[in-house]
């Protein structure tokens, strides 16, 4: 589920940032396009569950896909967020 999840995220995040190449204001090439994809797609391909926070009645798995200073306005938010009484048959615990 996160996996899928994640990779939905990345998806949208990808068709966004083309979104953005055709925007005038944001004076993005192709070029600058295709770098980005291409950290988003090693980002998206090396994510593992090893970092997450846990709260009362969450967990949040984290993901940060770190792009070049240059590139921070193109960072992807990827949230992966679940309450435990939505995924109580994925775990080992009585809620």
């Amino acid at each position: 589920m996160v996996f899928k999840d994640k990779k939905e995220q990345y998806n949208e995040a990808s068709l966004e940032l083309k979104d953005v190449v055709n925007d005038s204001d944001w004076g993005l090439t192709q070029d600058e396009y295709d770098s980005a994809i291409e950290y988003y797609n090693e980002c998206d391909n090396t994510f593992n569950l090893n970092q997450f926070a846990l709260y009362p009645n969450s967990i949040e798995i984290i993901e940060e896909c770190r792009l070049p200073h240059v590139m921070k306005p193109l960072t992807p938010i990827i949230e992966l967020k679940y309450r435990f009484s939505e995924i109580g048959e994925y775990l080992k615990i009585k809620i």
